[in-house]
This record gives structure tokens, sequence and C-alpha cells, in this order.
């Protein structure tokens, strides 16, 4: 199976703290947001990392990934314990609605699927603005998303 989704638990609380979709060694690396790294390392050793889906199709691990960001929910929104970035609210664009109609996509998946330089910079402003107002909001859940 070429892709998989993984979970990065605290087994001192029983509780996850990131989830990723990743290939090949991915889950071992564990460079991802200063907030993540930082729990790591004050867990010393005592976090386990669990693959909860192997697939050969990614976007069935974009799709269980995003379903357990969900189920788990976010620090940064005040719903649960993840500490994933991607677990921001999306902000709706009308350029995203009109592509294969979902209500959001990221700056990337637009560029890569025609989108031009105005609408994938304007998509990429509203994205900022919104995590920095769940920042204001929050400030403590924000530090180290910027």
């Amino acid at each position: 199976m070429k892709y998989y989704v993984y979970e990065f638990w605290d087994i001192r609380s029983n509780t996850p703290f990131y989830v990723g979709k990743g290939t090949g060694s991915r889950c071992f690396d564990a460079r991802r947001n200063d907030a993540v790294e930082a729990r790591i390392q004050e867990l010393n050793s005592q976090h386990e990392i669990r693959i909860v889906l192997k697939t050969k199709a990614e976007q069935e691990a974009f799709d269980h990934e995003r379903k357990l960001i969900a189920k788990y929910g976010s620090v940064i929104t005040g719903t649960g314990s993840l500490l994933n970035i991607a677990s921001i609210p999306p902000v709706p664009s009308p350029v995203a609605t009109q592509t294969k109609g979902k209500n959001w996509k990221s700056p990337w998946h637009l560029a890569r699927s025609g989108g031009t330089k105005e609408e994938v910079a304007l998509l990429t402003m509203r994205n900022l603005r919104a995590l920095a107002r769940e920042i204001k909001r929050n400030p403590i859940a924000g530090r180290g998303y910027i």
C-alpha cells in the first residue's frame, strides 16, 4: 500500500495530538509545525505512532485524514486535542465552490486544478486572514503556527 494515515498519541493521557497522511517513512519524520515538535520533545518518547489506514488511493487517505481531524477536533479552534494546522476551518471561496461541487480547496489544489495566479493569491490571502482571526481569538492555542 502506497499511502497511509497515521496518528501521534500521547500515551500518558491516551489522546491523539496529530493526524497525518504519508508515504514511505513520513510518519517517523517529526518535523511538522512548532507545536507538534514541542509536544514530541515534551513527551520524550512517551508517544506512539499508530497507522490507522493503508491504501493505494491517495484520495481515500486524504478523506480518512479529514474525518479523523474532524472527529478528534483542534486545539486551535477549541474543539479537541489535535495540533494540526489543517484543522483550521476552511474559508469558503467563490472560486472553490465552482470546482467539483466542493465548498473549499486549498491554494495548492486550486493551482493544480487550473486556477489562475490571481485566484490562488486571493484564496491564500483569505485563508491567512482566517488563520489570523483564529489566533487573535485564541492566542495561546495559536502559538507557534505563524
